[in-house]
């Protein structure tokens, strides 16, 4: 293509695509494996889904959406990027959340704001002890 005709095409090409992708076409979709209460993840639960590792292109890390109430949220890293999350539901005590490279969201946060989750589950092994840690894929 010459260059005196690339402007002429991109226009054509928006017109077209305009034309033919709608908003629906373009409304973000979040899947996830399954959806939980926060309630029923337990650490030897998460053990069992550590079992199922490797993950990777064959074999994807589960999936899971929960709801809950943000209880705190502070800025981590040795560059602040980094979101540590606090998040409980009725019943159950807070479960921890890490969210990584997303600190800027971190102003539109508030203590006690309902808030959906899809994320990964893990185990946080740091000085002799371990506690389920959930890291955050999307927030709703």
């Amino acid at each position: 293509m010459e260059k005196n005709q690339v402007e002429l095409f991109t226009k054509k090409a928006q017109k077209e695509a305009n034309r033919l992708i709608r908003n629906k076409d373009l409304e973000r979709k979040i899947e996830a494996d399954i959806k939980i209460p926060l309630s029923k993840i337990h650490i030897k639960w998460v053990k069992e889904l550590e079992k199922l590792a490797p993950f990777g292109m064959g074999n994807p890390q589960p999936t899971f959406y929960s709801e809950g109430t943000l209880i705190d949220a502070k800025i981590f890293g040795k560059k602040e990027e980094h979101l540590r999350f606090l998040i409980k539901e009725d019943g159950s005590f807070p479960y921890e959340f890490v969210s990584f490279y997303t600190s800027i969201q971190f102003t539109e946060l508030s203590k006690s704001q309902k808030i959906k989750l899809v994320y990964t589950l893990g185990i946080n092994r740091w000085n002799n002890e371990e506690k389920v840690q959930g890291k955050i894929i999307n927030v709703l």
